[in-house]
This record gives structure tokens, sequence and C-alpha cells, in this order.
């Protein structure tokens, strides 16, 4: 039986990179403005990743924040990973936490809850505030199973030093550390953080879709294709690494699993397999059902 180490340690074939695209801007709540690199577009999702929402980095002053009103979810897992600064979250499930640098909230949101979030500074001096909200599908079986919330405290998340880039194992295994989150099927998501430039090879599985995305600074991709901040890299499935050659100050966000391959119907926060799913989410919001 061959393990994971062994299977990082044979010869790997670099996949191929067959999209660099640029997040495009969005406002998604009074004040509150995002890059937006997923859905890619004029291709749309990238299943199992439906959407990638980026704030910052930017300076917040102390003790400002901006608000994101209850809303639902329903059918898929919106997780959201802060890099500095703080988010706090309230749930219909009775969850209240904050988040700060380095933590991860994992929301399987399943059948359905609702939910605020608050994004910004809780200190009393001007920070750089950054975080990332990722939204991961769900297979069809698993859309409708209780909701769900994990808070992932950022000393929690193992990490480890390879050819000078820090690497944060979130989700996942990489060089023998696994990341500590559960999700309900084969994700990856691998944070990357070179403060002095750095070369590494990534293992990526062979039946894994597989997106790269610049936070800050820039980076190299299989000795040939740049990317800068704010772009989104799609590979094909024809190897089984991407290798990354990395400037100073950089950090790169990597996401790769399987796809579910089943119809998708999206409805702001639902995502579901068809339209009449969509309608009874709708309906069992409006009835108090979540």
């Amino acid at each position: 039986m061959t393990t994971e180490t062994e299977k990082e340690q044979e010869p790997q074939s670099l996949r191929t990179i067959n999209l660099i695209s640029t997040a495009r801007d969005e406002e998604v709540a009074p004040g509150l403005f995002i890059k937006r690199p997923l859905p890619i577009q004029n291709v749309g999702f990238t299943d199992p990743f439906l959407l990638l929402d980026h704030i910052g980095p930017k300076t917040v002053e102390p003790n400002d924040s901006n608000l994101v009103p209850d809303h639902p979810h329903r059918g898929f897992q919106p997780v959201t990973l802060v890099f500095s600064g703080f988010a706090e979250h309230k749930d219909s499930l009775g969850n209240h936490r904050v988040l700060h640098d380095g933590d991860v909230q994992w929301i399987h949101a399943g059948s359905g809850l609702i939910h605020s979030e608050k994004f910004g500074n809780d200190t009393d001096a001007p920070i750089s505030f950054q975080a990332v909200q990722l939204w991961i599908n769900l297979a069809a079986k698993d859309k409708m199973t209780p909701a769900d919330y994990t808070h992932i405290k950022a000393e929690d998340i193992p990490n480890l030093n390879k050819d000078g880039i820090t690497i944060r194992a979130i989700s996942g295994q990489v060089f023998g550390i696994k990341g500590p989150a559960n999700p309900f099927s084969d994700i990856t998501i691998l944070h990357l953080i070179s403060d002095e430039g750095g070369t590494v090879t990534i293992p990526i599985s062979e039946d894994n879709e597989c997106l790269i995305y610049c936070l800050e600074g820039q980076a190299e991709l299989n000795d040939e294709k740049p990317i800068a901040q704010f772009q989104v890299a799609r590979t094909d499935k024809d190897g089984s690494a991407i290798k990354l050659k990395t400037e100073k100050n950089t950090r790169i966000l990597i996401l790769a699993g399987t796809a579910h391959n089943e119809p998708i119907a999206n409805y702001g926060p639902f995502v579901m397999n068809t339209q009449d799913e969509i309608r009874q989410a709708i309906l069992d919001f409006q009835m108090g059902n979540f």
C-alpha cells in the first residue's frame, strides 16, 4: 500500500495551466468592497469550488467594521479564512464566535442556517485587514444533512517550511501534515506564505480540480506562467503537481478537490441540484423552517 508521503516523493508531472483570470470588484454589503476571483468570468463554477471573495488587504481604522446582516444558506459549506483583523459570527444554531489572525471558520450549511458576520478591526490602532470566504459545494446526498459550525484556531493549523515557503494545511494532507478541517468530500486548502521568495512543487491528486489564487505579491507557475495579486489560475487534470516560484512578500491560496459532476442550481445563498429544490429552500426560509 502506497502512503500519501510516498506518493509525494514519486516523480511528478506538472499540470497544464489552462486559464489565468483577474478578480472582479463587488460590493457585498454597504461599504464592504471585495475582489471576487470565483466564479471565473465567462467560465462559471469550478466544482466543487463555487465562490471566492477576497476582502483586503486594506487599512481599517480602530474599532471599525462592516456588518453583513442575517442571511440564510443551504446546500454548501461557506468557509472563512481570516489572515489579519477580526471576524465575528452569529448563527441560528446559537454559535457566537470571534476569529482573529490565522483563524478559520468552517460552516456546514447543509439543510439550512441563518447567520450574520462582521469584518474589521477590534483593536485601538489601525491595522491591515485581510480575509477570504470560500463556498464549497456539497454532493446531493449531503445537501440536506444537519447544519454545523466549526471554529479552527490558528494554533491548531499545522505548518511547515518547504524551500523557503511556509505551508499552512487547513484541509487535506501535504508533505506529511494534515489539516484539521473535516470536509464532506476530498478538499485541500493550503495557505502559502513566502516572505523572502522560494520555489516549491505541490502534489495534487490527479482526479482533483485545482485552483491557485494570489492573495499578495506574485509568482511563476510551472516555470512559465506568471500570476499576480488578485489573479486566479486553473489547471487541467493532466498531471500530479504544480510548481510555484514566488517573489518576496507573496501569499498564495491553493484549492484542490474532487468535482461532484452533478447539476448545480443556485439562487443567492442557496446551492442545490434542481430549481424545484431552490424553490423549496426559498419557501422553507420564508416559513421560518431554517
